[in-house]
């Protein structure tokens, strides 16, 4: 007799409660949606594509890809260089209220670069000045993560959409190496720091004073970027979803 109320009450108990969580269930999954755009902002401008998979978690992910020539004057010597932005990402984003806002997170290959060369006198290079040809190098890890927030608009109907994002990449320190000639001498020095001196038919004493200025001038600079461990993400777009 026990058991057949107990079963009575559960099976009362299943058909009350199956209803609600399977409309609960559906009402968050809902039928997903796609969606791909154009933005611009501090990784340049680009394209990106994603999928909402329910009203609080979906994907992007987006390319980036600009060149910028440049030409700067710093202690009186004119640098000439390019600029290129190549970065490749993808993303989740949790809406934790089901709306516009999104606390974002990945990962992004990353393919920035900077190059630039100079040629003059008296160029300062540790605590010598050389008459120098130089051309400098500077890149980043590949492999970087991501985290930031943002807002996307129209989550609910299909159309036109805005989006915005707010955000960071980590561990992204730059890398410089550098290669040219002083006094005569040629030189390179890697990424790490460790530099190479050629001074064929010039004093040996040259060659040691120039492979210690060099090491001392990649050490300083290394001291400045290591400040710029954290790349800033800003980011306007507008998006069509389906």
């Amino acid at each position: 007799m026990r058991q057949s109320i107990a079963i009575a009450i559960w099976t009362i108990l299943l058909s009350a409660t199956t209803p609600l969580m399977a409309a609960t269930l559906a009402e968050r999954i809902g039928t997903g949606s796609a969606f791909g755009g154009l933005h611009a902002g501090t990784l340049g401008p680009g394209v990106h594509v994603g999928y909402d998979f329910s009203r609080d978690i979906a994907i992007r992910g987006f390319y980036n890809y600009f060149n910028l020539d440049f030409d700067k004057e710093k202690a009186g010597n004119e640098y000439e260089g390019k600029m290129k932005l190549r970065s490749l990402g993808l993303v989740a984003d949790w809406h934790p209220f089901w709306g516009a806002f999104r606390i974002s997170g990945g990962a992004i290959l990353n393919g920035n670069r900077l190059s630039a060369s100079t040629e003059g006198m008296d160029l300062g290079i540790g605590l010598g000045e050389y008459d120098t040809k130089l051309d400098l190098r500077m890149d980043f890890e590949r492999l970087a993560p991501y985290l930031g927030i943002g807002w996307t608009t129209g989550r609910d109907r299909g159309g036109l959409s805005f989006n915005a994002d707010i955000g960071a990449i980590l561990r992204s320190t730059p890398r410089v190496s550098a290669t040219g000639r002083a006094e005569g001498c040629d030189f390179s020095i890697s990424t790490g720091g460790d530099a190479e001196v050629d001074c064929s038919g010039v004093a040996g004493v040259l060659a040691g004073e120039l492979s210690g200025n060099l090491e001392r001038e990649h050490r300083e600079l290394r001291d400045d970027l290591d400040k710029l461990k954290v790349y800033p993400v800003l980011s306007l777009g507008v998006s069509y979803r389906f």
